[in-house]
């Protein structure tokens, strides 16, 4: 949390969360998330190796109301923290303000290279590649997309974060709504689910990606959809 001359963040340790740190340690033993990285590279600013920290557990650093959070992604080990309804989500003059946006399938990968830092290489950079030979036979071409996830330590970590990541890009399905003032309590990478009959949702789980007060005192989020299957640490295609 100090300031360097490297470019420390300078975050003092009141701001900092220490439940949400406790609990993304708990998180990362109890999956077996370890780090592998130099961190004593001059030419490195804090902020970056953080985030190659973080990554290798899909997780991130969020600020809100002044304090700073650990937050991990994985549906098994986090509960919503809100349940919204279809009454939650706005009407406008032209109906729900509910948005559903399916990324094309021309933009969807089927492959991902992880890049990572090999110890059993002395820790030189090496590429783990994972395709769905069906996607790429469905799709008519190679369409891979690279991860840098270089902190991250082992092969078997390798190709868990791997076939999270194919399965996350190939989805990647977003969501966006008008909602009331209790949804103004949200924060990103929050957990929510929503039940509402225009997608055919039944307490759909959904992560929060952005929440921002409107003109009109509606609170805009920006959302990300979820599944179960992503964090099964397998490939099921889904």
């Amino acid at each position: 949390t100090r300031n360097s001359r490297r470019g420390g963040m300078g975050i003092a340790a009141s701001r900092i969360d220490a439940d949400a740190a406790g609990d993304a340690a708990t998180y990362c033993a109890a999956k077996g998330w370890t780090v592998g990285l130099p961190v004593n590279d001059g030419n490195r600013v804090a902020a970056d190796i953080l985030t190659d920290v973080v990554n290798t557990y899909r997780g991130a650093l969020t600020a809100a109301g002044g304090t700073f959070k650990l937050r991990f992604l994985d549906l098994d080990y986090e509960a919503p923290v809100m349940d919204l309804t279809e009454e939650d989500v706005v009407r406008g003059e032209s109906g729900s303000s509910l948005r559903i946006r399916q990324p094309s399938l021309f933009d969807a990968p089927n492959s991902v290279r992880i890049k990572y830092l090999d110890g059993e290489i002395n820790w030189q950079e090496n590429d783990y590649v994972l395709a769905d030979p069906d996607a790429v036979e469905g799709d008519g071409d190679l369409r891979e997309e690279t991860v840098e996830l270089l902190g991250i330590n082992g092969t078997a970590n390798v190709q868990k974060m791997a076939n999270y990541w194919l399965e996350r890009l190939r989805h990647n399905r977003e969501a966006s709504l008008a909602a009331g003032s209790r949804c103004l309590a949200l924060e990103p990478l929050d957990l929510v689910t929503l039940t509402h009959s225009l997608p055919g949702w039944d307490g759909q789980y959904l992560r929060v990606e952005g929440v921002a007060l409107q003109p009109d005192g509606s609170v805009g989020l920006s959302l990300l959809e979820e599944n179960a299957a992503f964090y099964n640490d397998d490939y099921d295609g889904v």
